[in-house]
Order: structure tokens, then C-alpha cells, then sequence
């Protein structure tokens, strides 16, 4: 039985990309590999 009550809250960005993808922390920095290295170049 629902009772059609919701609940909201934040959560940050780096955390629902990994839950939604089932990422941990090096999933997700190879997801983003190419980003880290056009910074790496321009720094």
C-alpha cells in the first residue's frame, strides 16, 4: 500500500553519477578521463 507521501533531499553530483552508473571512485575518474587530461595540457 503507498500513501502517496514524498520525501526530497540533495545529493550531490559526483554521488548520483555513481549510483546511477554504478560507479566507484575509479569508475568515475576514467569516465572523465579525457577531461583530466585536456586540464593536465592546459595547466
Amino acid at each position: 500500500m503507498t500513501t502517496g507521501e514524498q520525501a526530497f533531499f540533495d545529493i550531490n553530483l559526483y554521488k548520483k553519477t555513481c549510483f546511477i552508473n554504478g560507479y566507484d571512485d575509479i569508475d568515475y575518474l576514467l569516465s572523465i578521463r579525457s577531461d583530466i587530461e585536456a586540464f593536465e595540457l592546459t595547466h
